[in-house]
């Protein structure tokens, strides 16, 4: 029993050093073709990244001053997001988006834009006659219609905070510059990642009515003290000693498997009620508590084993595929 109550509580210290976090490279097989070339070439293509479309809802062109303000607004105010690769921020307002043409000593290349997004009508007519010598603008950067235009931006992983980057697109971007005339969508794993940090209190809410339904229903079930309390305090300690061997790894956890050690916490929770059940099934015929223990023991421990042996292998599998 001292062995146990240690044990546990040496779990329950390691529980705060959990940690949710989403590692994008864990999520994918290491040993695949693609994802080596990947991490061997980071600066050639990345999925950690944003892309943000804005989008006339009036009929009119991106080729004005107010909404090339706002391209212009949007790109800095990416660029200024934590985890962010400055080097690789792409809009027709950046130095990257280019347009060519021929001089009498070669080929001279220059931004698309200034220090500054067009205002007047003269700015605005040299700023389309430079985005027309820009085959490369017009096919990935402007819609065909002229009427969206896209900002992309990719993050570097080791610095890469899901939660704040959702939270900050979500006021620097889309809150501060949608209205009447503009939509902005958002795409993009960090987004997508971002969404399930958005819901993460809303998860922890499911989990607690969960728990209070499965609560509810022992005690409707049950009917008496030890029905209830023992298969609690199993699940209790299940998850400490879960929760806890994984802090002391210093393991992140990955919210989107966070179902995962609720589905074993239930797995316990179920185990308890079934022994208790059966332990007073056997008594109730047998009339001896410490015989009905080691009946119930011998009779359960087979399929117990079995049950939590099958839970382990799947993990097993889960971990290796």
């Amino acid at each position: 029993m001292l062995v146990f109550l240690a044990l546990t509580i040496f779990f329950a210290v390691g529980i705060q050093k959990v940690e949710l976090k989403t590692i994008f490279s864990d999520l994918l097989p290491s040993t695949h073709p693609f994802v080596q070339t990947y991490k061997d070439h980071p600066n050639f293509g990345n999925p950690l990244t944003v892309t943000v479309m804005i989008k006339r809802t009036d009929g009119e062109s991106i080729y004005n001053p107010e909404t090339l303000q706002k391209v212009w607004d949007m790109t800095r105010n990416i660029d200024l997001i934590a985890g962010v690769d400055h080097d690789q921020i792409l809009s027709i307002t950046t130095e990257k988006a280019r347009y060519a043409q021929a001089t009498p000593f070669g080929i001279d290349s220059q931004p698309l834009m200034g220090d500054h997004a067009p205002q007047t009508e003269a700015e605005m007519a040299e700023f389309l006659e430079r985005v027309k010598k820009s085959p490369g603008s017009r096919a990935f950067l402007i819609s065909h219609d002229e009427k969206a235009t896209i900002i992309q931006a990719t993050f570097i992983e080791r610095l890469l905070d899901y939660g704040v980057v959702f939270a900050e697109v979500q006021e620097k971007i889309i809150d501060a510059e949608r209205d009447e005339a503009h939509e902005i969508h958002v795409a993009g794993q960090p987004v997508l990642t971002g969404w399930v940090y958005f819901y993460e209190k809303q998860m922890l809410q499911i989990f607690g009515i969960t728990g209070a339904a499965l609560l509810i229903s022992l005690f409707l079930y049950m009917r008496n003290v030890v029905g209830i309390v023992v298969p609690v305090l199993t699940s209790v300690v299940a998850a400490i000693w879960g929760f806890g061997f994984v802090g002391w790894l210093g393991d992140p956890i990955e919210p989107l498997i966070m179902v995962v050690p609720i589905l074993l916490v239930a797995r316990s929770f179920s185990h308890a009620v079934q022994f208790i059940e059966r332990y007073y099934e056997i008594y109730y015929h047998v009339q001896d508590k410490k015989k009905s223990a080691e009946i119930c023991m011998s009779v359960m421990m087979a399929p117990g084993i079995l049950g939590i042996v099958t839970d382990a292998i799947g993990l097993f599998l889960i971990a290796i595929a």
